[in-house]
């Protein structure tokens, strides 16, 4: 991926407050907490630089050393931090105020409506395709709405702070 697509990648969920982790490197202290609100993005110099805020200061890094801290696409039907079941969010933009029922496999959510003959099909392999109000839901929740690979990113879902 080039750093003009992981720029485009952070600047979409910037707004949303998204955490990212510092990679090892020669600049912290072993023990030192690497995680953090990415609160800037740097672009002097044809450099592509993130400053990133934890409890401890903060980190200038360039974009490579550091991963975004999303959730997984197959959490949208679990329970997240804060108790929230974003399906059920996400239900009421398509269909509001309707019950509805979950078919799952590992490629596909299909919600299936009360109401005759609707449902809505959300493909884990690319959700890009689904309207601009999922996307923006999905995006402040800090979920991997661009697919990257498990390399690219940190897990939310699973990470622990001694990661």
């Amino acid at each position: 991926m080039t750093k003009e697509e992981q720029l485009k990648i952070y600047a979409a969920y910037f707004p949303y407050g998204l955490e990212a982790r510092v990679d090892k490197d020669t600049y912290l202290q072993p023990d030192s907490e690497r995680i953090g609100k990415v609160t800037q993005i740097n672009l002097e110099h044809g450099n592509y630089e993130l400053v990133i805020t934890a409890e401890n200061g903060y980190y200038l890094c360039d974009l490579d050393q550091a991963k975004p801290i999303l959730y997984d696409l197959s959490y949208l039907t679990k329970e997240i931090e804060g108790g929230v079941f974003l399906i059920n969010e996400i239900a009421n933009v398509i269909s509001p105020d309707q019950s509805f029922s979950i078919i799952q496999n590992e490629d596909m959510i299909i919600l299936d409506f009360d109401e005759e003959y609707t449902f809505h099909t959300l493909s884990v392999k690319n959700m890009m395709r689904q309207p601009y109000e999922i996307i923006q839901i999905l995006l402040k929740h800090h979920f991997n709405v661009f697919n990257l690979s498990e390399d690219q990113y940190i897990n939310k879902a699973t990470l622990t702070n001694k990661s």
